[in-house]
């Protein structure tokens, strides 16, 4: 049985020959795991390794291909919705797993990627559930007691100055109105 070297991180998306980025496996796995690759990413390096790999197309077939496409077609909604499921379904192996973050470690993402990056984020609105999530977090318990005099402990000054009509800055200096509040340790 023929084996054949993998690149976990492929070198067209920046991996390299260390041996922590490679692993053996038969020439089918190879053709699958390129497959794979071109079906999550769309890169066209891995759709020419797949169907080489598995004997779909040959050699003067793939030169002849690449010099055509250029680039691959969009996929289609079909494709898509495949592609959806597989993401949400496929995991890759523990020791792929650690091999992929070894090579990940030290790395420093580029200024310019960073760029892109926050580019892309612009306009997308934070859900609700993880705002909540994140106030809880930050939150901090206070001690408060109103003006009747009754004592109680809450958490998220802000939120609970919103819902009384308070001035959380004056709140937070402990007193406003008859309230009076306390940080907790």
């Amino acid at each position: 049985m023929i084996h054949h070297k993998h690149h976990i991180i492929p070198k067209h998306m920046g991996g390299t020959d260390d041996p922590s980025n490679l692993i053996t496996v038969t020439t089918a796995q190879h053709a699958n795991l390129h497959r794979i690759l071109y079906e999550v990413h769309g890169k066209q390096e891995d759709y020419f390794a797949w169907k080489g790999l598995s004997g779909q197309i040959d050699k003067e077939e793939m030169i002849r291909l690449k010099s055509m496409l250029g680039g691959m077609k969009p996929k289609s909604e079909q494709m898509k919705s495949k592609l959806s499921v597989f993401r949400k379904t496929f995991r890759y192996s523990e020791e792929s797993k650690r091999k992929i973050s070894m090579a990940k470690k030290g790395s420093k993402l580029t200024e310019e990627h960073k760029e892109k990056v926050r580019q892309s984020r612009l306009g997308s609105k934070q859900p609700e559930s993880q705002k909540q999530k994140v106030a809880e977090k930050l939150s901090r318990s206070y001690e408060i007691t109103n003006p009747q005099g009754e004592t109680f402990t809450i958490k998220n000054l802000s939120k609970f100055c919103r819902e009384n009509n308070l001035d959380q800055g004056n709140m937070s200096r402990n007193h406003v109105k008859g309230w009076s509040c306390h940080k907790l340790a």
